[in-house]
């Protein structure tokens, strides 16, 4: 009989492991970078985090001890990679239901294609690491931190990149949509909470059953 119990915990566990693993456990976590082949991102690694690039040792600096005569070296630290950006060439394609949270600052720089395969039922988030309300406490900070309407700073396409964002939200940001010499297309996307909407330089955006609001700044600038 109490062999019969463990296996059915066991068993039970196993289940619960397999039907909620995601939920609980699912999550990554990029240091800037370039993505320089076509990508998709889904729901099983939701939510994607996006940190400033990591530091690694970029070389050495030295100098002498003036009591012993030692030569002291010192490592000099440097960013990894750049800030994350789909690089030339390259789609980043992200699916319904997938949620992309920033740190304070960051961003994604489109120099290829961006694509958003959101639905009316699950969109595609864009939103601070510090918005508890998609994705749970991602920064476990049990909520201390708020988001703010500039947290991270939006997605920039520029030097000929194209966005094509399909029932999305945006949210957060300090321009949540930024285009210069590049193109766009938003359709049923939700800018909301951020400081500004969409700048547009030398760009072609359209943009359709859309909403902007609760902005501070500007919804809207051409130039």
């Amino acid at each position: 009989m109490k062999l019969s119990n463990k296996f059915f915990l066991y068993s039970l566990f196993i289940f619960l492991l397999c039907v909620y693993g995601n939920l609980v456990f699912a999550e990554t976590d990029i240091y800037g970078g370039v993505i320089s082949e076509d990508t998709t991102w889904n729901i099983d690694g939701s939510p994607y985090v996006i940190y400033a690039p990591a530091e690694v040792v970029i070389g050495e600096s030295t100098s002498t001890d003036e009591n012993t005569g030692e030569i002291i070296t010192v490592p000099i630290y440097g960013p990894m990679e750049s800030s994350f950006t789909v690089g030339a060439g390259a789609t980043l394609t992200i699916e319904a239901g997938t949620i992309i949270k920033f740190d304070y600052g960051q961003s994604i720089n489109v120099l290829g294609n961006l694509v958003t395969n959101g639905t009316s039922d699950e969109k595609v988030y864009f939103t601070s690491l510090y918005d508890d309300s998609v994705g749970g406490d991602t920064d476990l900070d049990d909520g201390i931190m708020t988001p703010y309407n500039a947290d991270w700073s939006g997605i920039w396409a520029t030097d000929g990149g194209s966005t094509e964002l399909n029932n999305s939200v945006i949210s957060y940001a300090y321009t949540a949509m930024f285009y210069e010499s590049s193109t766009g297309s938003l359709d049923n996307v939700n800018i909301e909470n951020d400081y500004d909407g969409i700048f547009a330089s030398s760009s072609i955006v359209n943009v359709k059953n859309s909403s902007i609001k609760n902005l501070s700044g500007s919804v809207l600038a051409l130039f």
